[in-house]
């Protein structure tokens, strides 16, 4: 029985037993009506129900199935979706409207119907349902002095020249009179061109706020003198009042500052923060604190803050008290970036080694799935095409994790890989024909390459795996509005004056690579966090954090630099320097179409994981070759001490228990010094690949390995 997990059954409670045996239908009628209409028309979608778990909860599903018929038997074969927490989600909102003190609208911009919640419309006097829902019915109820400049801010940001549309306006209730409301709204869909579709906001009513306003502006002259900045914050972290100075301090007029919330104006503050730090000062009544903020031009600031709690006229307000530091902090600053620099090389390797020894982890357990997957696809039966497109799925999956693993390795261990003469114009024509095919229609990719720039010593496929993130990094950014991405690439002769700032560089010539984007852009706190491993801006799902530390990771590898350049609204910019390198450049390598096969030569396999050992040796055989696989390194010792000139190749395992794998190449040399050995694994720590070879093994295997490299490998070494 599918699903017995969902139900907290066992696989042996649950095998040879019906869903009415088990109870699963919470209505036994339902059930009869699936089952009917399933073999009526063959499959059912969508069917919602309530089942019933082992210990009797009952949770809602969509339930569907189809009919289908193997080797002469039908067989139902069906799914189910828990959307328990969907319904409960979906009655907590209704509830949530009803309960909040604010009015909510939703307005259709292409028919012109909006939605006023019921609370809506009694804070205007109506009973619900009661309003029309039409935009046309809103308009007639402003005030007539606030007419203009409420249309005019609605205007402004359904044309993107805001991120939010917020403003005090009187509105006329049910009874004539007038009351004002902080009407606040944000376009929350736009078609592909860019055009609103769908408005929504809400409207609190601030009359009895107006009032206190009022009765506080005989401070206004006094303070308005000062030359802190100063703030006057409701409990909603509403900014009801600030100076002259805070507008000369943050660049902000008066008007775009008041009526917005703290976060509103200051990117850099989460909106969640604000209850924390209200209920703090409502309890010690006074704060003292230093705090980053962000001018309107994306400049931080270092402020020290004192926020006073006041009650005035049964009004709860925050009195903040604002004072420019930037100067005194940043010479501080200064004085720690070596320590700073020094820490965080540290912490960067100590993170390398926990990626790497995860990795390796990974790899035993990735190298036995795509083993055995490819060797399932090839042997299943033609009667059964699903069997081959399903392992072909498996495939796909495993191909992504192995990138990933990859991405993780290369920044544990990017120092490692092998570097040759390349000319860096040929991997950025392949990467960027990638990038063009996965990036949205809407982003345009302009390039300017030097096709005269000269070689770099590099690794080919750490290069274009750079060029790959930074492409994707890019198109993140502008994938809300779509942009221009620009990729530059050329020579350069950095003197001491430039290399200065870089001290990973060395005054000489150089290739310069440029990924320009129009995108969001980044403060300079996000610009700070950005290479280290797994930060992000991204949302869950949409990214690992790893992409940017890979890229600095391999530039510092190959003695280069990368530098950026950014602000919030204004794109980014990164750059990688390269040393430029004398020697000749690399022929492309031919492309070999069909697998070559061995001729029975006897091949032995040492590996621990016993998954990985099974699939190997099942490959290798496939692939036309004699094969011997051994657990344990002495074990391997004993066969081949046996019968030394009756071994081809011999193919070990680099972390093993008793022996290492460079251990065993050892023993295996002593008598047969021409016989290829071969060392495979997914991560070796500090060990390079460097103090592997010298120690005259044949070639380093990267786990997961697949059939076609171990193919291409064995027919070039194997005799």
């Amino acid at each position: 029985m599918r699903g017995r997990a969902a139900f907290g059954y066992s696989r042996e409670e649950a095998l040879g037993r019906t869903s009415v045996e088990l109870g699963l239908w919470a209505n036994p009628s339902d059930r009869d009506r699936y089952l009917v209409e399933l073999r009526r028309v063959g499959y059912v979608v969508g069917f919602e129900t309530k089942m019933r778990r082992k210990n009797g909860e009952i949770f809602t599903v969509l339930y569907s199935g189809s009919r289908i018929q193997i080797d002469g038997e039908t067989y139902s074969l069906n799914s189910l979706q828990d959307i328990t927490a969907q319904r409960a989600s979906e009655q907590r909102l209704e509830h949530a409207l009803e309960a909040t003190s604010d009015g909510v609208w939703d307005w259709n911009l292409a028919t012109g119907e909006v939605y006023f919640s019921p609370q809506w419309q009694r804070l205007l006097g109506f009973e619900p349902g009661e309003v029309p829902a039409r935009v046309e019915f809103f308009y007639p109820l402003v005030h007539p002095e606030d007419a203009a400049r409420v249309r005019e801010g609605i205007e402004d940001h359904l044309q993107g020249r805001t991120g939010s549309k917020s403003s005090e306006v009187r509105l006329r209730t049910k009874g004539g009179d007038y009351r004002w409301f902080l009407d606040r709204g944000k376009v929350v869909a736009r078609d592909g061109a860019g055009a609103p579709l769908r408005m929504v906001g809400t409207i609190t009513d601030i009359t009895e706020r107006k009032r206190s306003e009022r009765a506080l502006m005989f401070t206004q002259f006094s303070v308005d003198r000062a030359v802190d900045a100063v703030f006057w914050i409701r409990p909603d972290a509403t900014i009801l009042y600030v100076n002259d100075a805070t507008s000369r301090m943050l660049g902000y007029t008066r008007e775009e500052i008041v009526g917005r919330t703290v976060s509103e104006i200051d990117p850099n503050y989460p909106a969640e923060a604000w209850p924390a730090h209200w209920a703090e000062l409502k309890e010690k009544k006074s704060l003292t604190f230093e705090s980053e903020h962000s001018t309107k031009a994306g400049n931080l600031l270092m402020t020290e803050v004192t926020a006073n709690y006041i009650q005035f006229d049964g009004e709860e307000y925050n009195c903040a008290i604002m004072r420019d530091i930037t100067g005194r902090k940043r010479q501080a600053a200064e004085q720690t970036q070596l320590q700073e620099r020094v820490y965080q090389n540290q912490k960067y390797e100590a993170l390398g080694t926990l990626a790497g020894g995860v990795a390796h982890d990974f790899n035993n357990i990735l190298t036995a799935v795509i083993n055995f997957a490819a060797l399932a696809r090839d042997d299943s039966p033609p009667s059964h095409p699903q069997i081959r497109e399903y392992l072909g799925e498996v495939l796909k999956g495993s191909e992504r994790a192995k990138q990933l693993v990859r991405q993780i390795l290369l920044f544990s261990r990017s120092k490692d890989a092998e570097r040759e003469p390349q000319l860096l114009q040929r991997v950025l024509k392949d990467a960027l024909s990638l990038l063009r095919s996965t990036l949205p229609a809407a982003i345009e990719i302009k390039t300017e390459i030097d096709g005269n720039a000269p070689p770099v010593l590099a690794n080919a496929t750490q290069i274009h795996q750079v060029l790959m993130n930074l492409g994707i990094n890019a198109a993140h950014a502008m994938q809300a509005r779509g942009g221009v991405m620009t990729v530059r690439f050329g020579r350069c002769a950095l003197g001491a004056a430039e290399v200065s700032a870089l001290p990973e560089l060395k005054p000489g010539p150089h290739i310069s690579l440029e990924v320009t984007d129009t995108g969001v852009g980044m403060s300079e706190v996000v610009m700070g966090r950005i290479f280290e491993p797994f930060f992000t801006t991204k949302a869950v799902g949409d990214g690992t954090g790893l992409g940017l530390a890979v890229v600095r990771s391999v530039v510092r590898a190959h003695g280069g630099a990368i530098t950026v350049r950014s602000q919030p609204g204004a794109g980014s910019t990164f750059v990688i320097y390269l040393p430029a390198s004398a020697a000749s450049p690399i022929a492309p390598a031919a492309t070999v179409t069909a697998l070559p096969r061995g001729r029975g030569q006897r091949v032995l396999i040492v590996d621990d994981e016993p998954s990985v050992l099974k699939s190997m040796h099942l490959m290798i055989e496939r692939l036309g070759y004699s094969v011997t696989s051994c657990a344990h390194p002495e074990q391997a010792l004993e066969f081949f001490h046996a019968a030394p000139d009756g071994f081809g190749a011999v193919i070990t395992d680099f972390q093993m228990p008793g022996k290492t794998g460079l251990d065993l190449a050892h023993e295996v040399r002593k008598l047969r010094p021409e016989l290829p050995v071969f060392i495979a694994s997914g991560y070796m720590g500090k060990v390079s690949p460097e103090q592997i070879l010298s120690a005259r093994v044949t070639a380093l295997i990267d786990k997961p390995v697949t059939m076609e490299e171990l193919a291409k490998l064995l027919a070039r070494t194997v005799v």
